[in-house]
């Protein structure tokens, strides 16, 4: 069965955001804290994307050696993550943070310790709709931390008609102009244009995945830096029983700014999921001590 082409156009037609009963509304309360209450722990209803990116962009990216995916891949890219959704029940210690719209860019396989064997996770950007101050350890040293607006505005993705959708903005102030912070690399003013949006629907059962779940669960675990001199891990739980996995086939558009340049990408295979998060080393350490 030939995969269906879902058309970028189609955001024209959303004039208004429907619940998704079920997956898109999961807000169990986090499993994790009364284990690891000293570490920063959260529920996460997210959607990932596996994106074949230009192989010089990603190096560039990456600021490191790469290393070729454990899975096959096409030979002219390397895989670049998209990630969004809706983190709940934030904790770490006494601290809580109720619910947090978060997005990444994140860059799997990088050579962080150029061995040529050891894979590390690049957070290339994290976008969410607040400032976190009160939980540090989640915005950790050397992450590119930027403060952005979702839409929809509080749940991991908007739904019409079985079709999902996700679009992310510049955070914008109202100073007489609209315009974006100074630290944003796409700031000015008047600016619209998001930084990344998403459509998307349930992979049909006819059809298989390109990548099964144990791909998307190695890609963002593991051990992870910034533009940090440190690294740390966070590692994600898939094996809940709210986890509810569901394959998913969409088109992404991001948009340069943050990226070299706007890009499309058509028929995308992602996962939509609610997983458990912990991160288990603040402040960062050593990189060399992370390698297995």
């Amino acid at each position: 069965m030939p995969p269906r082409r879902l058309s970028l156009n189609r955001f024209a037609l959303f004039s208004g955001i429907a619940s998704l009963v079920g997956h898109c509304n999961a807000e169990p309360p986090n499993p994790l804290y009364q284990h690891h209450m000293n570490d920063a722990t959260a529920v996460y209803n997210m959607t990932l994307f596996i994106i074949p990116y230009p192989k010089a962009d990603v190096e560039k990216l990456a600021g490191y050696p790469m290393l070729r995916p454990p899975f096959p891949f096409s030979e002219e890219a390397y895989p670049l993550v998209y990630q969004f959704g809706k983190l709940v029940d934030i904790r770490q210690s006494l601290a809580q943070i109720p619910e947090l719209m978060s997005a990444s860019i994140i860059i799997p396989n990088v050579d962080r310790l150029k061995d040529g064997k050891t894979s590390f996770v690049r957070s290339k950007y994290t976008f969410t709709d607040q400032a976190i101050p009160s939980i540090v350890s989640w915005a950790v040293e050397g992450y590119r931390n930027e403060v952005a607006s979702f839409n929809p505005p509080h749940e991991a993705f908007g739904a019409s008609q079985q079709v999902y959708f996700s679009q992310l903005f510049p955070a914008r102030m109202i100073l007489n102009n609209v315009h974006c912070p100074a630290s944003s690399p796409v700031g000015g003013p008047g600016l619209s244009q998001p930084i990344a949006d998403a459509l998307f629907m349930k992979l049909h059962s006819s059809e298989l995945p390109q990548y099964p779940q144990s791909v998307y669960e190695r890609l963002v675990n593991g051990p992870i830096f910034g533009d940090g001199l440190g690294c740390g891990t966070i590692t994600t739980f898939f094996n809940y029983t709210f986890a509810n996995p569901t394959f998913v086939l969409g088109n992404m558009t991001l948009y340069a700014g943050y990226l070299p340049e706007t890009r499309d990408f058509i028929n995308v295979h992602g996962l939509s999921v609610t997983v458990t998060e912990i991160q288990g080393t603040f402040p960062p350490v050593d990189c060399k001590s992370l390698a297995a």
